[in-house]
C-alpha cells in the first residue's frame, strides 16, 4: 500500500517474468547437463564461452538464454538444436503468450482506468463551454464554473459519502461525529442538543465544497436547507 498503484503493478510484472526467466533457465541448463554438456546442446554449442566460468556467470548466461527466448527475440547463438530442449522451448513458449497476454491486459487496465477518468473531465467541461457558449454567459461566470468542475473531478474520490459507503452505520457514524461533531456543536442553533439528536444531523447532512469567495447564500433568499460553515 506504501506503492502507487502504478508502481505496483510494473513491480509485479517485472518479478513474475524475472521469476519465470530464472526458473526456465534452470531448467535449460539442467537439460544441458543430464546430457553432459554434448556439443549438441546449448551449452556445448557454447563451451568457449562456459569454460572455466564461475556458477554466477554460467547462470547470468541461462538467465539471458532464457529471457531472449521470452522476449521472442531469440539469439543466433543460443538456439535449440535437440528434441528435449525442443520440447521444453515449446511449454514455455506457450505459457510465455499466456503471461504475455495477462501482462499486456494489467497494464492496458491500468492506462484505459486513467483515461476514462480523465475523459470524464474533459467531457464535463466540454459540455460546460457549450452551454455557456450556446447561453452567452459571461467569461467570469464561466471561469467559476470551471474552477467548480476541477474542484469536484480532484475531491469526488475522496468524500464522504464514496469512501463510507461500504462500512456499516455505526462505523460511519463515529468517522462523521470525529471528522465535524465540533464544528457542529460550536454553532448556536444546535447548542444544548443531545448526542443522539447531532448524530442525526450529521446523518443526514453532507459536505459540499465551494471555491473562495463564492457567494453560497444571500440576503432574502428561500432556503430549505441548514448550512454550517465548517471552514473557510
Amino acid at each position: 500500500m506504501v506503492l502507487p498503484q502504478t508502481a505496483l503493478i510494473l513491480l509485479r510484472n517485472n518479478m513474475y517474468i524475472l521469476f519465470s526467466c530464472h526458473l526456465a533457465g534452470m531448467v535449460f541448463y539442467l537439460i544441458a547437463r543430464l546430457e553432459h554438456f554434448r556439443p549438441e546442446s546449448w551449452v556445448g554449442r557454447n563451451y568457449e564461452r562456459f569454460d572455466g566460468l564461475s556458477l554466477t556467470g554460467r547462470y547470468i548466461y541461462s538467465l539471458y538464454f532464457s529471457m531472449a527466448a521470452f522476449s521472442g527475440l531469440g539469439d543466433n547463438d543460443f538456439y535449440v538444436a535437440s528434441v528435449p530442449e525442443a520440447v521444453v522451448m515449446l511449454v514455455y513458449l506457450l505459457f510465455n503468450l499466456l503471461l504475455g497476454a495477462y501482462i499486456l491486459g494489467t497494464v492496458t487496465m491500468l492506462l484505459t482506468k486513467g483515461d476514462k477518468r480523465m475523459k470524464l473531465f474533459r467531457d464535463r467541461v466540454t459540455n460546460l463551454r457549450s452551454y455557456g457558449k450556446i447561453n452567452e454567459l459571461p467569461q467570469r461566470l464561466m471561469t467559476a464554473m470551471e474552477a467548480h468542475v476541477e474542484l469536484h473531478f480532484q475531491s469526488e474520490q475522496a468524500s464522504d459519502e464514496q469512501v463510507l459507503a461500504i462500512f456499516p452505520q455505526t462505523i460511519r457514524r463515529r468517522v462523521l461525529r470525529h471528522l465535524y461533531i465540533k464544528p457542529i456543536k460550536e454553532c448556536h442553533l444546535f447548542a444544548g442538543c443531545k448526542p443522539k439528536y447531532l448524530d442525526a444531523v450529521l446523518a443526514a447532512g453532507r459536505v459540499e465544497l465551494f471555491m473562495p469567495r463564492e457567494q453560497i447564500i444571500a440576503d432574502g433568499d428561500i432556503v430549505n436547507e441548514i448550512i454550517v460553515l465548517l471552514e473557510g
